[in-house]
């Protein structure tokens, strides 16, 4: 499913499987980033949507996880087992339950088997880290509100700033400290495209409307 300039869905409910929440591929020249997995139930159909965009596996080199949830990360494994040299990149304190997944933190689904642990190239513990992948900036925001290593992801392609948040956008109406920071982060970057574990709102307005639902901001002129 295309989202914008190579930037495409290739799982979630609606393509791969009821288990599996969104991920994304950003595409360059033999070299693609992808983002959060799916929880594997729908690797089939995944691995097909790939197919449609780039022609070789392995050109994915990076697999960056929003956080450790069965939904977003089950299907990194899978994903590791086909592209030995793919790096995963997350943070902590995610980034240990990806290792060794538990049952409550990373919510396992009951109907599949369990998580099976991923291998983490990658770990970040800082707030902000800009890394330089596919030779392109890539901004990561330590956003702990759906969990407490949960991130998003920065990314410009062409004129339009993308931010990939995983579970965060459904959970803006959180008013916890760590909610309203993360929620202050994001606005504070000015995203064209926010994406979610479920779907992508398109627009400064509606993001910010998204926002300021529960927000404490002050509106301002977008």
């Amino acid at each position: 499913m295309h989202i914008g300039s190579g930037v495409y869905k290739v799982a979630g409910v609606d393509i791969s499987s009821i288990y599996d929440d969104s991920a994304y591929l950003i595409t360059y020249e033999r070299c693609h980033i992808m983002i959060d997995a799916g929880s594997g139930a729908g690797l089939d159909n995944m691995l097909r949507n790939i197919a449609y965009v780039i022609n070789d596996l392995k050109e994915i080199r990076y697999l960056i996880l929003t956080h450790s949830h069965h939904r977003n990360s089950g299907g990194a494994y899978y994903m590791k087992s086909l592209n030995p040299d793919l790096q995963i990149i997350a943070h902590y304190p995610d980034s240990i339950y990806l290792r060794k997944p538990e049952k409550e933190y990373n919510m396992f689904i009951d109907e599949l088997k369990d998580q099976k642990p991923v291998p983490v190239s990658l770990e970040i513990w800082d707030e902000i880290r800009t890394l330089k992948l596919c030779e392109d900036d890539i901004k990561i925001l330590y956003t702990p509100c759906h969990t407490r290593g949960s991130i998003s992801i920065a990314v410009m392609r062409g004129d339009l700033k993308y931010i990939f948040v995983g579970g965060l956008l459904e959970e803006m109406k959180k008013e916890t400290y760590e909610c309203e920071r993360s929620k202050e982060m994001i606005f504070n970057e000015d995203p064209d495209i926010l994406c979610g574990s479920i779907r992508c709102i398109y627009g400064r307005n509606n993001i910010y409307e998204h926002i300021w639902r529960t927000h404490i901001y002050e509106k301002r002129d977008v």
